[in-house]
């Protein structure tokens, strides 16, 4: 039994192992690897999740914070309103008002607090929302605006950038409408 003063090495040996491989265990998971461990054998199988990519992108540089929502390869409401809640505490700390600080950029402290709390989540949990297979916003949205009949059933923005899917279907659609606006939200999603 371990736990004697001649044994501290060997603790300390233990420790360093364990932390080495919740490291690499990370590393694997950034990796888009998921790794399982069977009777003290470790398993890799490639991530399905279709969004593996952009949650191993995230995971580079996060904070600690974002790396424990990032853990389970999904944000949920209550993690986003966790981030926003540390990002307003983080300005108020830096004795800047987060509701002023809402939307600006550029400001070292607010870019500092942004970039440990809210950044990355928020646009990858939207994206999660509204597309779920991962098979590019502009092709959920424009299959939105098909069944509410807003769109030709041959109008396909599969190959364009974001920004000319998006000119493309403002060009097509009135924004005014609120049925047309629903498309934009994270309920357009597939059904």
């Amino acid at each position: 039994m371990l736990g004697g003063p001649s044994d501290l090495p060997l603790i300390a040996v233990g420790n360093q192992y364990r932390r080495r491989m919740r490291r690499r265990a990370k590393e694997w998971l950034g990796a888009g690897v998921v790794a399982v461990v069977v009777g003290g054998v470790m398993l890799f199988a490639p991530d399905t999740n279709p969004y593996a990519a952009e949650l191993a992108e995230a995971r580079r540089g996060a904070s600690a914070f974002q790396l424990e929502v990032l853990a389970d390869r999904r944000i949920t409401d209550a993690e986003i309103a966790e981030a926003r809640r540390r990002w307003r505490a983080c300005l108020q700390d830096a004795g800047v008002d987060p509701d002023w600080a809402e939307g600006v950029s550029g400001l070292p402290v607010v870019d500092a607090c942004y970039e440990s709390t809210r950044a990355h989540l928020e646009e990858l949990a939207w994206n999660m929302k509204v597309d779920p297979e991962n098979r590019g916003l502009a092709v959920v949205i424009a299959e939105c605006l098909q069944r509410q009949g807003f769109l030709p059933a041959g109008y396909d923005p599969t190959g364009l950038t974001m920004e000319e899917a998006v000119r493309g279907l403002l060009e097509r659609v009135d924004m005014s409408d609120e049925d047309v606006r629903a498309c934009f939200l994270p309920a357009a999603g597939p059904r």
